[in-house]
């Protein structure tokens, strides 16, 4: 929960900004192994190599760029694409991120979809958009933690935005 001195208005911070900055690269890597791949670049199984610990990689169950699986399955890309819009829209959102940030709890309800769809089988763009509704209210807790890191290290007296 944000503690009295910080405020959702806080969300708009360098730091929070350097995350957004940090989700793009991510985001922008796992597209980038497709397009270097249907260049011909001979390392582009490098990235495909930096995502192989956290998915699957399946060609079947991932999207394709210009013939090339990209990096990432369909449901991580989903989990990237929602978690890094999250990291932008909730500064934009405080109403919304001020009634959640007194729930954080209600974020598991967003993960139901996901759950759901992990026991079923479905195609790729239900994987995408499970993935993007369970990552979306995620992103909104390490911003908070960022608020909070940043008004703690604000002088009393001084005001954090």
């Amino acid at each position: 929960m944000i503690r009295p001195r910080a405020s959702v208005e806080s969300l708009r911070s360098p730091w929070a900004y350097g995350l957004l900055l940090a989700c793009l690269v991510w985001l922008a890597l796992v597209f980038a192994s497709a397009l270097f791949a249907a260049a011909g670049w001979p390392h582009s199984d490098v990235l495909r190599w930096l995502f192989h610990p956290v998915c699957h990689q399946i060609p079947a169950r991932s999207f394709h760029l210009l013939g090339e699986p990209l990096a990432a399955c369909a449901r991580c890309t989903g989990l990237y694409v929602g978690f890094t819009l999250g990291v932008a829209a909730w500064p934009q959102l405080p109403r919304l991120a001020a009634k959640l940030a007194k729930r954080p709890r209600w974020i598991l309800v967003f993960m139901v979809p996901l759950l759901v769809d992990v026991m079923f089988e479905s195609g790729a763009p239900m994987r995408f958009a499970t993935g993007l509704v369970a990552a979306f209210p995620c992103a909104l807790l390490p911003l908070l933690a960022i608020a909070e890191m940043t008004v703690a290290r604000t002088p009393k007296g001084d005001d954090p935005g």
